[in-house]
């Protein structure tokens, strides 16, 4: 059960993340872990997770080793992923 709750979490994590990245431009993972939504941050404890930059930065590699919502843009930037960068899009 303790999974099902993860997954779900961290589901509306990224759908969090997809909602803060502007359409056409880069942030810092640090911008975007300041604006994940306070319910989310403190979810995370509940799920014995430190919600740190890393954290955030671990979550984004891991959709982009899917090839799924996220591009980095190097300096620890990244944006949504578009259909011409292949993969799912953001």
């Amino acid at each position: 059960m303790r999974t099902v709750k993860a997954r779900g979490f961290w589901r509306r994590v990224i759908q969090d993340m997809r909602e803060i990245l502007p359409e056409q431009e880069a942030l810092h993972v640090s911008d975007i872990t300041l604006r994940i939504g306070a319910d989310l941050v403190q979810e995370a404890g509940e799920h014995v997770q430190v919600w740190i930059v890393e954290t955030v930065r671990g979550a984004i590699d891991e959709r982009m080793y899917r090839n799924r919502y996220f591009v980095t843009e190097g300096g620890d930037r990244y944006r949504k992923r578009r259909a011409e960068d292949g993969g799912v899009a953001g």
